[in-house]
């Protein structure tokens, strides 16, 4: 491929991007421990959940947009948006042991790892992005950036085939769900309990923060600990200031005892609270694990208080009646189809724009193009259980009307199917 020049420009020529031009004295493709973000540090915030790698992958590579802290590393990028670091030296490394598919661009599914051959303006490293569907990708180049590739000679000629993520890469599990972005100048830090540890009974979560209205702690677990598909958010309550630090009182035997580091739970996050009482996108993650069955103590390993409910009795996953519905309101027109798994089969109506409907339960399926895997099943007349719509149309908060922008992809408090 012959580039073009400051000196001059021949005929046919191509011209490099200025943000794919790595500087002469180029970084390495992983860096330092310094980048692993925060929320991953203690272990917290990592695990696939069920059908949630390419999703959850997406939705936080996603927020490093514009960010220049990974400028010219796409490696350690797409590792790190897996939840892992330091897997290969360079994205050519990479794509010499991916299981490689050398179709078009266009073909690779969202979420997927898209690679790109070495050249002089790579430094001979190549590339590496998350493909955002439609040929389009995101990718660490002078910034984090989005990149259309059909549209460019540069990025099409060197384009050299998609691949999933390893399986063993853990991936990240979902955010909880927030109606607002990162609250500004804020931060909250879990203190207590320690990551890793095994609690039971009734604990107390700490957490310190500053610049927030309060805390509120939710939990990432399986209802029914056998089943991945029944993992999701609970928020268990607010927290209150008791000397400096929020704390929250949490009797772990109202839950099933597990934690499935594959899975990611459990995950616990502290979520700052705007001036509203809001749940906003300033949040920290550790994982633990619960049994109750009488083998550990809370207060030992988690920083909280023994008893009240460690009876060594595993409770029962709780269950939902069969015929129990659940509110949704549309953001946008919703598509409805009886195969979820390949939005196909048969069509059905749309649902209009900001109309409420009931929902039976919502399932893993074709992933539509913000890279988002969930389906809901429509219980409301005329769709009758018999066709799903993709839940990333919904408001999933209790909205009813405003942007879909920073809304969740599916209510947590939907069950699995």
């Amino acid at each position: 491929m012959h580039y073009c020049n400051s000196h001059g420009q021949s005929r046919g020529c191509v011209h490099v991007p200025k943000a794919a031009k790595r500087p002469p004295k180029s970084v390495n493709e992983q860096g330092g421990p310094t980048l692993t973000p925060p929320e991953v540090a203690d272990g917290g915030g990592l695990g696939g959940g069920p059908d949630e790698g390419r999703s959850s992958a997406l939705e936080w590579a996603r927020t490093q947009l514009g960010s220049t802290i990974w400028a010219y590393r796409c490696e350690r990028f797409v590792e790190e948006a897996y939840g892992t670091r330091y897997i290969f030296a360079s994205a050519w490394t990479a794509a010499q042991h991916a299981a490689l598919h050398r179709t078009s661009i266009t073909n690779a599914p969202a979420g997927t790892l898209v690679f790109f051959g070495p050249d002089s303006a790579n430094r001979g490293y190549g590339h590496v992005g998350l493909s955002l569907g439609a040929g389009k990708m995101l990718s660490a180049l002078e910034t984090v950036q989005v990149t259309d590739v059909p549209k460019s000679r540069y990025w099409s000629s060197l384009y050299h085939g998609w691949a999933y993520a390893p399986a063993s890469w853990p991936g990240r599990i979902p955010p909880p769900p927030a109606p607002t972005g990162p609250l500004i100048s804020s931060a909250v830090q879990i203190t207590a309990p320690a990551f890793g540890s095994t609690v039971s009974g009734v604990v107390t979560l700490e957490a310190s923060a500053a610049n927030v209205s309060g805390v509120a702690f939710e939990a990432y677990y399986a209802t029914e600990p056998t089943n991945s598909h029944t993992v999701g958010w609970h928020l268990l309550g607010d927290a209150t200031l008791q000397s400096g630090s929020w704390a929250f009182e949490w009797n772990t035997s109202a839950i099933p005892d597990q934690g499935n580091a594959l899975w990611g739970t459990i995950n616990i996050a502290a979520i700052a609270l705007d001036a509203s009482g809001d749940l906003t996108g300033t949040r920290d993650y550790r994982r633990v694990a619960v049994d109750n069955s009488g083998g550990t103590s809370g207060g030992a390993t988690g920083g909280g208080s023994t008893g009240g409910g460690a009876t060594g009795v595993t409770p029962t996953a709780p269950t939902r009646p069969s015929e129990t519905t659940y509110p949704e309101t549309t953001g946008s027109v919703v598509h409805t189809w009886t195969d979820y798994e390949d939005a196909g089969g048969t069509e059905g109506p749309e649902i209009p724009s900001n109309d409420t409907v009931q929902i039976s339960c919502k399932i893993s399926g074709f992933a539509v193009a913000d890279g988002n895997t969930w389906w809901y099943r429509i219980a409301s007349s005329p769709w009758d259980n018999t066709y799903y719509g993709s839940a990333d149309a919904f408001y999933n908060n209790g909205q009813t009307s405003g942007s879909l922008k920073g809304t969740p992809f599916v209510d947590p408090n939907v069950p699995a199917c």
